[in-house]
């Protein structure tokens, strides 16, 4: 799937067209470096793991697929101690029943962090649903929080944000921008959903309002290949790149909540391969991600943006 959506966007740009959640969100940017992931992992094997090397140099074995995201991560804390740090890490309602279905499943359960490629830390499961990491010095279980916690950095380059945009006939709706960039050819921008105590929230559409004064393209020639099928938003500029140095809108999720949803969603960019920039000489660029959008359900289903 993956392969699919970049060439499709690359596609688009070599036909012929090469040649000639919280409401102001926008300014709350806490920059994401790297996608967190939290797998699954054993010292023993297992069906469907992969061995790797751990960061104490000890072998496990990791499954190969994540379980869950730093969008299912409520809360990081640090309580120092004299034998070291211990780092807790508190995850949503949904995400706890998942990991207690998995430990359920899988003998001596452990969880290894990733920060994209590499493990920064193996947790182990408490009888709460929580992850602890212990006997870390302090600044190391900093360094982990920081990463973990979405810390903010002072943002350089391209910064895709999103934005929590109220709701419209029963759908929560996401704005996507962006800003920091020279020249902007076209874009393909795909969102992950986590949190929440129950349920999920489910993609309704996607969509780019090219009307709007704000549009990135606004006034341009443009090929929309947006589609809920793939989850994706996707525009190219077919008579040249466009300067995107101010915040411009980039296009519209709109997601509604499964009968059963309650508690604080996260909506944010997927990071890897599924969402890119492309430049104004057709060349891919990297950036970065701002600070989650966040709904809250409540337990009688209503919700709307989370604006704490």
């Amino acid at each position: 799937m993956r392969k699919e959506m970049r060439v499709f966007v690359g596609a688009l740009l070599l036909t012929g067209f090469s040649v000639a959640a919280i409401a102001g969100g926008r300014g709350d940017r806490a920059v994401k470096r790297d996608a967190i992931s939290l797998h699954l992992a054993s010292a023993s094997p297992q069906a469907g793991f992969r061995q790797v090397t751990a960061p104490t140099g000890n072998r496990i074995y990791v499954s190969s697929r994540a379980t869950w995201t730093s969008l299912d991560v409520l809360s990081v804390d640090t309580l120092p101690g004299r034998g070291g740090s211990t780092l807790t890490m508190r995850l949503s309602g949904s995400a706890s029943n998942r990991l207690a279905g998995q430990v359920r499943r899988v003998s001596d359960t452990q969880v290894a962090i990733y920060s994209g490629k590499s493990i920064i830390a193996m947790a182990s499961v408490s009888p709460d649903g929580s992850l602890t990491i212990g006997g870390i010095t302090p600044d190391r279980s900093e360094q982990i929080r920081r990463v973990v916690d979405s810390q903010p950095i002072a943002p350089s380059g391209p910064l895709v944000t999103v934005v929590a945009a109220g709701e419209l006939n029963g759908q929560y709706l996401i704005d996507v921008y962006v800003e920091g960039v020279a020249s902007l050819r076209g874009y393909q921008v795909r969102l992950t959903t986590g949190g929440g105590d129950r349920g999920s929230l489910e993609l309704k559409r996607v969509s780019v309002d090219n009307s709007r004064e704000d549009f990135v393209f606004s006034g341009a020639t443009v090929i929309d290949a947006s589609t809920p099928v793939m989850r994706q938003l996707a525009s190219v500029r077919s008579d040249g790149p466009t300067p995107a140095n101010l915040s411009s809108y980039l296009g519209t999720y709109a997601y509604t909540a499964t009968k059963d949803a309650s508690g604080l969603f996260r909506v944010n960019v997927e990071a890897g391969n599924d969402s890119v920039l492309v430049g104004g000489r057709n060349q891919e660029m990297s950036f970065n991600v701002g600070a989650d959008a966040r709904i809250f359900i409540g337990s009688d289903g209503k919700g709307g943006p989370d604006t704490k």
